[in-house]
């Protein structure tokens, strides 16, 4: 990616998605049914800025899901900027889940834990010609 250029790191599902449309015709209304596909998306883009040894990313993370109105989508946006140093890896961000299950019955118990996380990291090198 070059200085001040914006990358999109994302992930989602497309989703058919069915439109209905009422046209005039000669003849009278006619419904005509189309079905497009409905992209639903999480990620964030990316803007570096190079100044001296540093790198500044301008991070705007985004998520999306589906609405309550069918083809709605509910989304949430944020952004921040982060200093960093060049050819360094740094963490951005990242996630993480925790579930427990107890299961007890007359004769017997049963117990499972479960944590999943996932980070997110970066490096910025300066090229040169």
């Amino acid at each position: 990616m070059l200085e001040g250029g914006r990358a999109l790191i994302s992930t989602g599902q497309a989703r058919p998605l069915r439109q209905r449309q009422i046209v005039q015709t000669p003849g009278g209304p006619v419904i005509s049914e189309t079905i497009v596909m409905q992209d639903i998306a999480t990620g964030f883009t990316v803007v570096p800025r190079v100044a001296g040894g540093s790198v500044f990313l301008q991070i705007e993370p985004q998520r999306e899901s589906p609405g309550a109105l069918p083809g709605s989508i509910q989304g949430q946006r944020a952004a921040t900027t982060v200093r960093a140093p060049l050819g360094e890896w740094f963490e951005i961000g990242g996630t993480s889940e925790a579930s427990t299950r107890d299961d007890r019955g007359l004769f017997s118990s049963d117990a499972q834990r479960t944590t999943e996380s996932s980070r997110i990291w970066v490096k910025v090198e300066e090229l040169r010609p």
